[in-house]
């Protein structure tokens, strides 16, 4: 019984951590959190268009995208079913995007 209570204290402890740790982001990510979180649905880089969370955007002439590792990474990294955090500007156009991890929780941040 103890071995049990053990096992599931170690699992809810490393759950916790490793929940915690993915909220923490580099410097380059936006300290107060995003103007906008989504999973992409499509994408169609060749046309400046993306779609997140059923609804379409248009991406900027000049965008960044942003990942845990890197400043500054391709846009083929924005592949559908990733979650994304993103900066809108006038008419759902798109300027920068911030790859997330899959356990993001948007409402922890």
């Amino acid at each position: 019984m103890n071995g049990k209570k053990l096992f599931l204290g170690l699992a809810i402890g490393l759950l916790v951590t490793a929940t915690s740790l993915a909220q923490n982001f580099p410097s380059y990510y936006p300290k107060d959190g995003f103007q906008r979180t989504g999973t992409v649905d499509a994408i169609y880089a060749e046309e400046g268009r993306i779609v997140i969370d059923d609804v379409p955007y248009l991406i900027a002439d000049e965008f960044l995208v942003h990942a845990l590792n890197a400043y500054s990474v391709s846009v083929a990294r924005l592949r559908p079913g990733i979650k994304v955090g993103f900066k809108q500007g006038n008419n759902r156009v798109i300027s920068e995007f911030w790859l997330l991890p899959v356990n993001y929780d948007a409402r922890r941040r």
